[in-house]
Protein backbone atom coordinates (compact mmCIF):
# COMPACT_ATOMS: atom_id res chain seq x y z
CA UNK A 1 0.00 0.00 0.00
CA UNK A 2 3.16 2.15 0.43
CA UNK A 3 3.63 2.13 -3.10
CA UNK A 4 0.47 3.28 -4.13
CA UNK A 5 0.03 5.62 -1.95
CA UNK A 6 3.37 7.78 -3.06
CA UNK A 7 2.07 7.38 -6.39
CA UNK A 8 -1.76 8.85 -5.45
CA UNK A 9 -0.26 11.59 -3.75
CA UNK A 10 2.02 12.88 -7.08
CA UNK A 11 -0.53 13.16 -8.70
CA UNK A 12 0.03 16.24 -10.44
CA UNK A 13 2.58 14.18 -12.52
CA UNK A 14 1.34 13.52 -15.84
CA UNK A 15 2.56 9.73 -15.87
CA UNK A 16 0.91 9.36 -12.50
CA UNK A 17 -2.00 10.23 -13.55
CA UNK A 18 -1.92 7.87 -16.29
CA UNK A 19 -1.06 5.07 -14.10
CA UNK A 20 -4.08 5.72 -11.86
CA UNK A 21 -6.40 5.80 -14.78
CA UNK A 22 -5.26 2.72 -16.70
CA UNK A 23 -5.72 0.67 -13.09
CA UNK A 24 -8.90 2.09 -13.20
CA UNK A 25 -10.20 1.00 -16.70
CA UNK A 26 -8.24 -2.40 -16.32
CA UNK A 27 -10.32 -2.78 -13.27
CA UNK A 28 -13.63 -1.73 -15.35
CA UNK A 29 -12.60 -4.75 -17.92
CA UNK A 30 -12.37 -6.84 -15.40
CA UNK A 31 -15.34 -5.98 -13.59
CA UNK A 32 -17.59 -6.21 -16.70
CA UNK A 33 -16.11 -10.16 -16.80
CA UNK A 34 -18.75 -12.09 -14.37
CA UNK A 35 -16.32 -14.41 -14.30
CA UNK A 36 -13.56 -12.95 -12.80
CA UNK A 37 -15.23 -9.75 -10.96
CA UNK A 38 -14.33 -10.17 -7.92
CA UNK A 39 -10.76 -9.78 -8.36
CA UNK A 40 -11.70 -6.13 -9.95
CA UNK A 41 -12.51 -4.25 -6.96
CA UNK A 42 -8.75 -3.87 -5.90
CA UNK A 43 -7.36 -1.98 -9.14
CA UNK A 44 -9.39 1.04 -8.19
CA UNK A 45 -9.67 0.93 -4.67
CA UNK A 46 -5.48 1.02 -4.46
CA UNK A 47 -6.13 4.67 -5.16
CA UNK A 48 -8.84 5.19 -3.19
CA UNK A 49 -12.06 5.24 -5.03
CA UNK A 50 -15.09 3.20 -5.08
CA UNK A 51 -17.52 2.14 -7.42
CA UNK A 52 -20.26 4.39 -7.63
CA UNK A 53 -22.64 3.13 -10.57
CA UNK A 54 -22.21 1.07 -13.63
CA UNK A 55 -23.21 2.34 -16.66
CA UNK A 56 -25.30 0.27 -18.65
CA UNK A 57 -28.93 0.31 -20.28
CA UNK A 58 -31.85 -1.64 -19.86
CA UNK A 59 -30.53 -5.03 -21.59
CA UNK A 60 -27.92 -4.97 -18.42
CA UNK A 61 -25.22 -4.65 -21.27
CA UNK A 62 -22.41 -2.74 -18.67
CA UNK A 63 -20.01 -0.59 -20.89
CA UNK A 64 -18.70 1.55 -18.16
CA UNK A 65 -18.62 2.65 -14.45
CA UNK A 66 -18.55 5.74 -12.83
CA UNK A 67 -15.71 5.86 -9.80
CA UNK A 68 -16.35 8.09 -6.50
CA UNK A 69 -12.91 9.64 -4.80
CA UNK A 70 -13.35 8.39 -1.01
CA UNK A 71 -10.20 8.89 0.85
CA UNK A 72 -10.02 7.64 4.42
CA UNK A 73 -10.89 10.24 7.29
CA UNK A 74 -7.27 10.08 8.15
CA UNK A 75 -5.71 11.03 4.85
CA UNK A 76 -6.51 14.80 3.73
CA UNK A 77 -8.05 15.00 0.07
CA UNK A 78 -5.35 15.90 -2.87
CA UNK A 79 -6.59 19.24 -4.34
CA UNK A 80 -5.74 17.93 -7.67
CA UNK A 81 -7.61 14.56 -7.08
CA UNK A 82 -11.06 13.89 -8.95
CA UNK A 83 -14.30 13.67 -7.66
CA UNK A 84 -14.94 11.13 -10.07
CA UNK A 85 -13.81 9.11 -12.71
CA UNK A 86 -15.88 7.71 -15.80
CA UNK A 87 -14.10 4.92 -17.26
CA UNK A 88 -15.38 3.37 -20.24
CA UNK A 89 -13.98 -0.21 -21.22
CA UNK A 90 -13.17 -1.74 -24.35
CA UNK A 91 -14.74 -4.34 -27.19
CA UNK A 92 -15.18 -7.49 -25.18
CA UNK A 93 -15.30 -10.43 -27.74
CA UNK A 94 -15.72 -12.57 -24.82
CA UNK A 95 -18.44 -10.83 -23.30
CA UNK A 96 -22.33 -12.66 -23.72
CA UNK A 97 -24.00 -10.16 -26.32
CA UNK A 98 -20.25 -9.04 -28.23
CA UNK A 99 -22.68 -7.98 -31.37
CA UNK A 100 -23.30 -4.91 -29.48
CA UNK A 101 -19.77 -4.06 -29.21
CA UNK A 102 -19.06 -5.00 -32.85
CA UNK A 103 -22.17 -2.77 -33.32
CA UNK A 104 -20.88 0.32 -31.50
CA UNK A 105 -17.55 -0.64 -33.54
CA UNK A 106 -19.51 0.06 -36.80
CA UNK A 107 -20.93 3.46 -35.18
CA UNK A 108 -17.17 4.25 -34.80
CA UNK A 109 -16.46 3.26 -38.27
CA UNK A 110 -19.19 5.91 -39.71
CA UNK A 111 -18.83 8.40 -37.12
CA UNK A 112 -22.05 8.40 -35.47
CA UNK A 113 -21.50 6.97 -31.55
CA UNK A 114 -22.77 10.27 -30.47
CA UNK A 115 -26.54 8.68 -31.65
CA UNK A 116 -26.35 5.88 -29.30
CA UNK A 117 -28.10 4.93 -26.24
CA UNK A 118 -24.64 4.50 -24.71
CA UNK A 119 -23.56 8.04 -25.07
CA UNK A 120 -26.46 10.04 -24.26
CA UNK A 121 -26.58 7.96 -21.02
CA UNK A 122 -23.31 8.78 -19.85
CA UNK A 123 -23.98 12.38 -21.07
CA UNK A 124 -26.72 12.62 -18.60
CA UNK A 125 -25.33 10.96 -15.79
CA UNK A 126 -22.14 13.62 -16.42
CA UNK A 127 -24.65 16.24 -16.46
CA UNK A 128 -26.73 14.88 -13.15
CA UNK A 129 -23.02 15.23 -11.42
CA UNK A 130 -21.76 18.31 -12.70
CA UNK A 131 -24.74 19.88 -11.80
CA UNK A 132 -24.47 19.42 -8.22
CA UNK A 133 -21.50 22.28 -7.81
CA UNK A 134 -19.17 24.17 -9.70
CA UNK A 135 -16.27 22.95 -8.73
CA UNK A 136 -17.27 19.23 -9.13
CA UNK A 137 -13.73 17.52 -11.12
CA UNK A 138 -14.49 14.82 -13.12
CA UNK A 139 -12.24 12.35 -15.50
CA UNK A 140 -13.35 10.58 -18.52
CA UNK A 141 -11.24 7.79 -19.21
CA UNK A 142 -11.38 4.96 -21.97
CA UNK A 143 -9.85 1.99 -23.96
CA UNK A 144 -9.94 1.14 -27.29
CA UNK A 145 -13.52 0.93 -27.73
CA UNK A 146 -14.57 2.86 -24.50
CA UNK A 147 -11.83 6.30 -25.76
CA UNK A 148 -13.98 6.36 -29.31
CA UNK A 149 -16.77 6.95 -26.52
CA UNK A 150 -14.68 9.28 -24.00
CA UNK A 151 -13.26 11.37 -26.69
CA UNK A 152 -17.50 12.16 -28.11
CA UNK A 153 -18.63 12.55 -24.85
CA UNK A 154 -15.76 14.98 -23.65
CA UNK A 155 -16.14 17.14 -26.90
CA UNK A 156 -19.91 17.11 -26.53
CA UNK A 157 -19.60 18.30 -22.55
CA UNK A 158 -16.94 21.20 -24.59
CA UNK A 159 -19.08 22.39 -26.93
CA UNK A 160 -22.36 22.32 -25.54
CA UNK A 161 -21.98 23.16 -22.12
CA UNK A 162 -18.08 24.59 -22.25
CA UNK A 163 -17.28 22.31 -19.40
CA UNK A 164 -13.26 21.28 -20.03
CA UNK A 165 -12.74 17.61 -18.80
CA UNK A 166 -9.09 15.57 -18.34
CA UNK A 167 -10.12 13.17 -20.83
CA UNK A 168 -7.50 10.24 -21.15
CA UNK A 169 -7.56 8.06 -24.26
CA UNK A 170 -5.51 4.51 -24.67
CA UNK A 171 -5.13 3.08 -28.16
CA UNK A 172 -8.68 5.15 -29.34
CA UNK A 173 -9.80 3.63 -32.73
CA UNK A 174 -8.95 5.87 -35.94
CA UNK A 175 -10.02 5.18 -38.97
CA UNK A 176 -7.14 5.76 -42.30
CA UNK A 177 -5.43 4.14 -44.62
CA UNK A 178 -2.54 3.72 -42.48
CA UNK A 179 -2.93 0.00 -41.40
CA UNK A 180 -3.71 -0.48 -45.04
CA UNK A 181 -0.48 1.47 -46.15
CA UNK A 182 1.92 -0.56 -43.41
CA UNK A 183 0.22 -3.58 -44.38
CA UNK A 184 1.69 -3.23 -48.29
CA UNK A 185 5.23 -2.38 -47.00
CA UNK A 186 5.39 1.09 -48.64
CA UNK A 187 8.53 2.80 -48.54
CA UNK A 188 8.35 5.91 -46.43
CA UNK A 189 8.94 7.71 -49.63
CA UNK A 190 5.55 6.85 -51.00
CA UNK A 191 4.01 6.81 -47.84
CA UNK A 192 4.95 10.50 -47.25
CA UNK A 193 3.81 11.64 -51.38
CA UNK A 194 0.01 9.62 -50.76
CA UNK A 195 -0.39 11.90 -47.71
CA UNK A 196 0.61 14.91 -49.17
CA UNK A 197 -1.34 14.21 -52.37
CA UNK A 198 -4.02 13.58 -49.96
CA UNK A 199 -3.85 16.84 -47.97
CA UNK A 200 -3.51 18.66 -51.33
CA UNK A 201 -6.93 17.25 -52.73
CA UNK A 202 -8.48 18.37 -49.14
CA UNK A 203 -7.19 21.74 -49.51
CA UNK A 204 -8.68 22.10 -52.85
CA UNK A 205 -12.22 20.37 -52.06
CA UNK A 206 -12.35 22.53 -48.40
CA UNK A 207 -12.02 25.83 -51.00
CA UNK A 208 -15.00 24.65 -53.56
CA UNK A 209 -18.13 26.61 -53.13
CA UNK A 210 -20.36 23.85 -50.95
CA UNK A 211 -18.06 23.19 -48.92
CA UNK A 212 -16.72 26.64 -47.59
CA UNK A 213 -19.81 26.67 -45.39
CA UNK A 214 -18.48 22.96 -44.16
CA UNK A 215 -15.43 24.79 -43.43
CA UNK A 216 -16.45 27.43 -41.70
CA UNK A 217 -18.47 25.63 -38.97
CA UNK A 218 -16.04 23.09 -38.35
CA UNK A 219 -13.83 25.84 -37.79
CA UNK A 220 -16.04 27.46 -35.10
CA UNK A 221 -16.07 24.07 -33.48
CA UNK A 222 -12.25 24.07 -33.42
CA UNK A 223 -12.07 27.52 -31.58
CA UNK A 224 -14.26 26.00 -28.91
CA UNK A 225 -12.87 22.93 -28.32
CA UNK A 226 -9.29 24.39 -28.00
CA UNK A 227 -8.62 24.80 -24.58
CA UNK A 228 -9.52 20.98 -24.13
CA UNK A 229 -6.67 19.32 -24.46
CA UNK A 230 -7.32 15.24 -24.17
CA UNK A 231 -4.18 12.80 -23.24
CA UNK A 232 -3.82 10.28 -26.32
CA UNK A 233 -2.06 7.14 -25.55
CA UNK A 234 -0.88 5.01 -28.55
CA UNK A 235 1.22 1.94 -29.77
CA UNK A 236 2.51 1.98 -33.20
CA UNK A 237 1.96 -1.66 -33.68
CA UNK A 238 -1.61 -1.49 -32.97
CA UNK A 239 -3.36 -1.06 -36.32
CA UNK A 240 -6.49 0.37 -34.11
CA UNK A 241 -5.01 3.54 -33.23
CA UNK A 242 -1.84 3.72 -36.18
CA UNK A 243 -3.99 6.26 -38.19
CA UNK A 244 -3.54 8.74 -35.05
CA UNK A 245 0.41 8.40 -35.26
CA UNK A 246 0.82 8.48 -39.12
CA UNK A 247 -1.21 12.21 -39.05
CA UNK A 248 0.70 13.86 -36.79
CA UNK A 249 3.72 12.74 -37.76
CA UNK A 250 2.81 13.69 -41.51
CA UNK A 251 1.02 16.85 -39.68
CA UNK A 252 5.04 17.71 -38.33
CA UNK A 253 6.82 17.08 -41.86
CA UNK A 254 4.53 19.55 -43.47
CA UNK A 255 4.88 22.13 -40.50
CA UNK A 256 8.95 21.53 -41.39
CA UNK A 257 8.39 21.77 -44.85
CA UNK A 258 5.41 24.69 -45.57
CA UNK A 259 6.49 27.03 -42.36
Amino acid sequence: MRINNAIFHSRDKAEHRRCIVACILKGTSVHANKEYNWLAPAWWKSFHFELYKELKEDDQFMFGAIYRYKPPASEPRHPSAPDYVFAFRGTMLTHARPCLDLYHNCKVVTNDLRNCRHFHRAVNEINGIVKTGTDVSVWLAGHSLGASFALDVGRHMMIKMDRNLPTYLFIPPQVSMAPVIKLLGFSNKIKNVLYEWSCKWKYALGNTKELRCHSERMEELFRKLSPWQPQLYVHEEDIVCQGFIDYFEQRERLFDRYP
